[in-house]
């Protein structure tokens, strides 16, 4: 797994492992079937559609496992698939990641700084080379402006950014964000997903998908059979 610590993390260097990266083209087909039975049923195209997925709830509780499932899928479907992870922070561990089926050889993991994530991360999926890249955006909730810097964007504009590169690239960009935490306008995105989690299962909202339909399909989806690594 590459992993690019905060110190470590600069433009310069994202670039060169894009130019690395960037022969492994992703699978471009429309929906990724998450190999989750009960969550595939419940999402409108049977799986995660290419754009950009918000995934929402409190504290960020149940979204990681989804995020996963998408991760494990891709890396599945495509041997030569790769992903990206952006975070702020270090809440990644490998274990749990090869517990869920990731391949860690495949994924790649950016921590920028807070003031950062926007341009790394239109950055990344601009390069053209994941299939699915996942975004912790609870930084970004309520943000317009980042004082001081010029180039920073609201988040609605940066979410939009994300649509376009997606759709040109043929990727799949997953929002983790929190439900609690207030936005100043909706953000364009294909799919929105609400959770909460419970012990044993997930309850799965789709509050809005790509043809603009709001307040969709409710489901409760048990923990016990996400995907999870052949020997887990």
């Amino acid at each position: 797994m590459f992993s690019m610590s905060r110190a470590a993390l600069s433009l310069v260097e994202l670039s060169q492992r894009m130019r690395v990266l960037e022969d492994h083209r992703p699978h471009t087909s429309t929906a990724l079937t998450l190999a989750w039975p009960e969550l595939d049923a419940v999402l409108p195209d049977g799986g995660l559609p290419l754009g950009v997925t918000e995934l929402s709830s409190e504290r960020a509780l149940g979204t990681n496992a989804l995020a996963l499932a998408a991760i494990r899928a891709s890396h599945t479907r495509d041997p030569k698939a790769w992903c990206a992870w952006i975070e702020v922070g270090d809440a990644l561990h490998a274990p749990g990641l090869v517990a869920s089926g990731v391949d860690l050889s495949r994924l790649l993991v950016v921590r920028p700084l807070a003031k950062d994530t926007m341009r790394v991360s239109v950055r990344v999926a601009a390069s053209g080379a994941f299939d699915v890249i996942v975004i912790d955006a609870f930084v970004l909730q309520g943000m317009s402006d980042i004082k001081g810097d010029r180039r920073s964007m609201a988040p609605e504009v940066f979410v939009r950014k994300l649509a376009l590169m997606a759709e040109q690239h043929g990727a799949r960009i997953v929002l983790l964000t929190d439900s609690t935490a207030r936005k100043s306008m909706p953000w364009p995105v294909a799919l929105r997903l609400e959770i909460d989690r419970t012990p044993s299962e997930l309850l799965v909202h789709v509050a809005k998908e790509r043809h603009g339909r709001l307040n969709l399909a409710k489901a409760r989806v048990p923990l016990s059979s996400r995907p999870r690594a052949a020997n887990n």
